[in-house]
Order: structure tokens, then C-alpha cells, then sequence
């Protein structure tokens, strides 16, 4: 939870339509109007990509009604890319799939393994957020007890699957 509630207005929106470019996110970053004090100091420090995932989805709510609120799975579903770069899997594509954002690590790793037959315990899990330049270094989800939700993974991104060196 926050610190303190956001004013209201304090927090801009992502135009609809997609995941807005980087640049876009800067911008929307820049006009984000946060309560300053000690307490918010510490909250972003301690949740370096929060300040964007607010900018994209808004302020975090309780739930209070419809789908999201009865715990259907279909509200909680994001689309997602999921490629490999192990050589056993070198000729298959990509592929998209709906995936729970709840979903733990130990299980995408597990579909991950019959998808590209690389075994669980040999693969190195990566994302790639939407909208990321091609240089940008993909962030490692190296903890298999946490969901893709606790990493920010949103629809859109890339799940990157790769195969640990033998020796």
C-alpha cells in the first residue's frame, strides 16, 4: 500500500491505444506529482518501477465490483510473447499466450519446458517490457515462488526463455 493516498489529478494517464513508447513514458513520469516526504522517498527507492507502472495502469485499487472484484481468471489474464534462445528450440517462432499475472516463475518455467524441451531447472527466465528498445537488457525473473504480478509483468512484454551453460 501507499504511504499516504494520491491527490487527486496527481497521477497522468497513458493514452489509450497500446503501451505508450519510452519517450512517452518519460513524459509521463516527469508529470507525475507526487507528496514529497521521507515516506515516499523510501517507497520508490524500495519499488524502483513503480513510478512507471502508475503512469501505465493508474493508482491501485481495492476491489470493489465486477469481474476483477468476483476473481474470474479472465480479468486477471495478460498476453504475452514467449521465445526461446535455447538450440533445441531454435526453429520454433514465437509464441503469444493469455497467461494469469498470478502465475508463479515454477510454473511458466514449467510450460516453458514443454513448449522449447528445456528442462526447468536448466532455464534462465528474462522479461522484456513492451516498448523496449532493442538495447535495453532484459530483466531476469530468478525467483521461482514469485508471480509474474510481483515482477510488474504486463501484457505485452516478451518472456525470453534461456538455457543455462553445462559446465
Amino acid at each position: 500500500s501507499y504511504p499516504e493516498p494520491l491527490p487527486e489529478g496527481s497521477v497522468p494517464h497513458a493514452p489509450p491505444g497500446g503501451a505508450p513508447s519510452p519517450e512517452q513514458l518519460e513524459q509521463l513520469m516527469r508529470r507525475l506529482q507526487l507528496p514529497e516526504g521521507e515516506a515516499w522517498s523510501a517507497f520508490g527507492e524500495e519499488h524502483p518501477r513503480w513510478r512507471a507502472l502508475l503512469c501505465l495502469h493508474g493508482v491501485q485499487r481495492a476491489a470493489g465490483g465486477g469481474a476483477a472484484a468476483s476473481g474470474t481468471l479472465s480479468a486477471e489474464l495478460i498476453e504475452l510473447t514467449l521465445r526461446s534462445t535455447a538450440a533445441a528450440a531454435g526453429h520454433l517462432p514465437p509464441l503469444t499466450r493469455r497467461l494469469p499475472s498470478s502465475l508463479p516463475v515454477k510454473s511458466l518455467k514449467a510450460m516453458a519446458g514443454a513448449l522449447f524441451k528445456v528442462e526447468p531447472a536448466r532455464q534462465v527466465v528474462l522479461y522484456s517490457r513492451p516498448g523496449a528498445h532493442k538495447n535495453d537488457i532484459p530483466e531476469s525473473l530468478d525467483d521461482e515462488l514469485k508471480r509474474l504480478c510481483d515482477y510488474g509483468v504486463i501484457g505485452g512484454g516478451e518472456i525470453i526463455i534461456e538455457e543455462e551453460d553445462g559446465s
